[in-house]
């Protein structure tokens, strides 16, 4: 950046903004992962709860 004509204090800024925008991805990334498995683990316990057995009662619905 400094061999472009930046100044080095200008390009020390932008080279931490650059540096603090690829953190924030990251860590956009890790929650964003956090939440898919947070959801997979729900499905996953849904899908394997127990049917219900016998008749269920609809009466309560609308």
């Amino acid at each position: 950046m400094i061999a472009g004509g930046a100044s080095p204090e200008s390009a020390r800024v932008m080279l931490t903004n650059i540096v603090e925008g690829q953190s924030v991805m990251l860590a956009t990334l890790n929650t964003f992962a956090a939440i898919v498995m947070c959801f997979a683990v729900a499905a996953a316990l849904i899908w394997l709860a127990p049917k219900p057995k016998g008749p269920i009662d609809t009466n309560a619905g609308h």
